[in-house]
């Protein structure tokens, strides 16, 4: 017997497996759906910038702060402007990669309605 003829309804479906493009990881639908519930709008707002020190053997420190605030806080002009283009690019790169997963997503949408 075949384990697909276990699918009953449609609520069976929330157990579709699939890669998140933002994070590479394999992610249930279900999760991801709680996910976006939960925060109906995008934002970075609490994006952080973590810097990792030693205090010694088996001592990590985590130092955490809001990302924005870290970048204008440092003090050196060129450090700052090299560390705002960095992020620029990633953000970039973020929103294009998200693009062409919309993309695909459409498609998906598609075939899953008219196939």
């Amino acid at each position: 017997m075949s384990p697909w003829t276990r699918i009953k309804g449609p609520k069976d479906l929330y157990w579709c497996v699939f890669t998140c493009e933002s994070c590479g990881r394999r992610v249930r639908a279900s999760q991801s759906l709680r996910t976006w519930g939960s925060r109906p709008t995008p934002s970075f707002q609490d994006a952080e910038f973590m810097l990792t020190r030693s205090g010694g053997p088996r001592r990590l420190t985590n130092d955490r702060g809001p990302l924005l605030e870290v970048v204008a806080a440092i003090p050196d002009l060129d450090a700052r402007f090299e560390m705002k283009a960095r992020l620029a690019e990633f953000f970039t790169l973020q929103a294009n990669r998200l693009s062409e997963a919309a993309h695909v997503a459409r498609e998906a949408a598609f075939k899953a309605r008219y196939l």
